[in-house]
């Protein structure tokens, strides 16, 4: 059937009108297929290796290095074609390993990034030190930077020394806002699930982080609970800062580890894999942005269609240009008001993993 006269011309009006009403349509539609790509590989593939970094005190310890390479696995080659490449050092959840965030640091090595991250405290050590976990942090960073200025090293004058990033989950959460307090030369943080009450405190820490930072969490997480951790991080931290809350989203669920709960422990409707390509596109975005400076990037790490994503819940704070001595991109858009957070989850894992708060 023919369509009747003006009907076109009908539908265009009712477009643009459905346009002036909902200017934020095609920017969301922008938003979800930009951070779809960056929850995707990058371009390199991902090498890694075992290395050994000194402490001050001559003590050595290892760590999983992750690398941008022209082929994936184990010690393989080093793709020198994008470098200097930023840095990231990475810490681990308690009772963790570092192999438990596989794919998430493979993932940030795809995207151009060194990736390192330490050893101590892996697997079934009960007895953390966590202010010296945050030291091994930092020379974890230390290390890339011998690795850059040795001419024998295949990462001779390929580490932007100037952009390091620190990022971890659970525990590790917690340890790399301690780390930043400590280390200068970290000039972003992003982290998953971040603890709260580590001795000392990551939230007291976050008063003294004068770094853009961005705790990820998950609304049905019941190990370090949002409430009790990632919100009180985030009311203690300077500007700028962001809080993305993953609507049913779980503790374990930012990571890949063996661990399985009880249902009524840690419970949420998010599907794991869907948590972990929100964190891989999360953590990249902001590490982007900070640490590669890329500017195209504002609108998708401040703009409005952070708080039109029906996954993700978000409070920022943009604030005025971090207190560094090194300039870091300050955002200029102005988000909109934060949205009410949605009913916390009643899950309760303090039955069933009695060292809850790790």
């Amino acid at each position: 059937m023919a369509p009747k006269p003006g009907s076109f011309r009908g539908v265009c009006l009712v477009l643009l009108l459905v346009l002036i009403l909902f200017p934020w349509i095609p920017q969301r539609a922008t938003y979800a297929a930009t951070m779809d790509d960056l929850s995707e590989p990058g371009d390199y593939q991902a090498g890694f290796r075992t290395v050994t970094v000194t402490r001050a005190d001559a003590t050595t310890f290892e760590a999983t290095l992750f690398y941008p390479a022209t082929s994936a696995g184990e010690n393989a080659p080093f793709d020198l074609s994008g470098g200097p490449y930023p840095g990231i050092t990475f810490a681990h959840g308690f009772l963790s390993e570092v192999s438990y965030y596989t794919s998430t640091l493979e993932h940030l090595a795809t995207h151009g990034y060194f990736v390192i991250a330490s050893n101590t405290y892996s697997g079934l050590v009960f007895s953390v030190d966590h202010a010296q976990f945050a030291r091994d942090v930092s020379d974890c960073l230390g290390y890339l930077v011998e690795q850059n200025g040795a001419s024998s090293s295949p990462y001779y004058h390929q580490v932007k020394t100037t952009a390091f990033g620190a990022s971890g989950h659970s525990m590790g959460g917690g340890v790399s806002i301690l780390a930043a307090e400590m280390d200068g030369r970290i000039k972003a943080v992003a982290n998953m699930a971040a603890e709260a009450d580590t001795d000392p405190s990551a939230a007291t820490a976050a008063e003294d982080v004068n770094v853009p930072v961005r705790l990820l969490a998950g609304s049905c997480d019941g190990i370090t609970p949002l409430a009790d951790h990632q919100q009180l991080i985030y009311n203690h931290a300077n500007a700028p800062k962001q809080l993305a809350v993953f609507v049913n989203g779980v503790h374990q669920g930012f990571s890949e580890g063996p661990i399985s709960l009880p249902e009524t422990c840690d419970a949420g409707a998010m599907e794991k894999s869907k948590q972990l390509a929100l964190s891989r596109a999360w953590l990249t975005a902001w590490f982007d942005y900070y640490l590669k400076q890329d500017a195209s990037l504002e609108e998708l790490v401040w703009g409005d269609g952070l708080h039109d994503d029906p996954l993700v819940e978000v409070q920022s704070a943009a604030g005025a240009a971090p207190k560094t001595s090194t300039p870091t991109m300050t955002p200029t858009v102005t988000p909109r008001p934060t949205r009410t957070m949605r009913p916390p989850c009643t899950s309760d894992c303090k039955y069933y993993f009695p060292f809850q708060g790790h």
